[in-house]
């Protein structure tokens, strides 16, 4: 057996490689023939049964932190068994069905479906053309009956890695999400929820927002500065760099991206509801939480969401500039606001 990795080749019945130690037959049932993908969190590897000729699955590694306390580490894998379990008994269109799940050499895998196809992403960069209204909108009511059905789940549920690089379109043209991987910490930027970045609880409000990002781009082929940068460089409304978007879903995504959770749709079903009646989206208030500010400067200081650094006199005179430049920024952010929201 050739090791997809390092291309060594090793005996048939090898469980893992001889010079990289990859595994190569997992539960004596499956054969990784491929690496999909490589994550900091683990891989994901295209594997085939081997009591069952061309029956391929995508098998999703996570890999211990090992930056991690071994009680948190263990949290960790008793969060990632109970989602697995949970994922085995939902079925959705949009959805890969997981079959197996299982640890092994101290590593936890996950065995669905293989969805192959191309990315939205790459065919946004294939084409250089962002997609059509109607297309986005029909999509967008797919992935939020996706996102509710995953967050009415107790515990809830989190797709996180909402992204078009994760999402294709099936052959009658229904969207698709590619892989799972349930135990990736979060989405990366500009994806990520300002949350994300350690100033608040990660919830299914952090599934919008990135919903949000994802539909911003399919409108635009372009990305909005992640959320911390957007705190003092607002962000333009998305038809204002395209046209063809209609005011209506611009609104609905403005809102899906509001670097304040409460300031966000709470849940898929409520913005469901808004993409069928977007005149019922109401404009964001303009007095902004001041804990999520103050939240935001300790990030910007990198004292981080638990911290209890003792501030000397010149920091806190740091503090007060930021505070003044970001209460600027949030006032000409508004303004911007009401240029390109009708």
């Amino acid at each position: 057996m050739i090791c997809p990795i390092c291309q060594h080749p090793n005996s048939a019945n090898a469980p893992s490689c001889a010079r990289c130690n990859a595994p190569l037959i997992l539960q004596n049932k499956y054969a990784i023939t491929q690496v999909l993908a490589r994550e900091t969190w683990g891989a994901i590897y295209l594997g085939k049964h081997l009591a069952f000729t061309g029956v391929t699955f995508a098998i999703t590694e996570l890999v211990p932190d090992q930056r991690l306390a071994p009680a948190e580490q263990q949290q960790i894998e008793t969060q990632w068994q109970i989602q697995a379990n949970q994922l085995r008994n939902l079925q959705h269109p949009a959805l890969p069905r997981v079959w197996d799940f299982f640890g092994e050499n101290q590593r936890s895998y996950l065995v669905t479906d293989y969805v192959s196809g191309e990315s939205l992403a790459a065919q946004l960069q294939r084409t250089g053309t962002p997609f059509p209204d109607a297309t986005v909108r029909a999509w967008a009511n797919e992935l939020c009956d996706l996102l509710s059905m995953l967050h009415a789940q107790t515990p809830p549920i989190l797709l996180r890695d909402l992204t078009p690089q994760n999402l294709t379109l099936a052959p009658n043209g229904d969207i698709r999400v590619m892989t799972l991987a349930i135990g990736k910490p979060h989405v990366a930027a500009p994806y990520a929820a300002i949350e994300c970045y350690g100033t608040g609880a990660i919830d299914a409000r952090s599934d919008i927002y990135t919903q949000g990002i994802t539909l911003w781009q399919l409108l635009t082929n372009q990305l909005p500065p992640a959320a911390p940068d957007r705190v003092a460089q607002p962000t333009l409304a998305p038809h204002a760099m395209n046209a063809a978007i209609s005011p209506a879903l611009a609104s609905v995504i403005v809102k899906a991206i509001e670097l304040n959770p409460q300031q966000r749709f709470q849940s898929a079903v409520e913005m469901a509801r808004a993409l069928r009646n977007p005149s019922g989206v109401s404009a964001p208030s303009k007095s902004r939480d001041t804990a999520l500010v103050m939240q935001i400067i300790k990030l910007a200081l990198g004292l981080g969401g638990g911290a209890s650094t003792l501030i000397g006199i010149g920091a806190m005179l740091l503090l007060s500039v930021i505070l003044i430049i970001i209460v600027i920024a949030v006032l000409f952010m508004e303004l911007s606001y009401l240029k390109f929201i009708p």
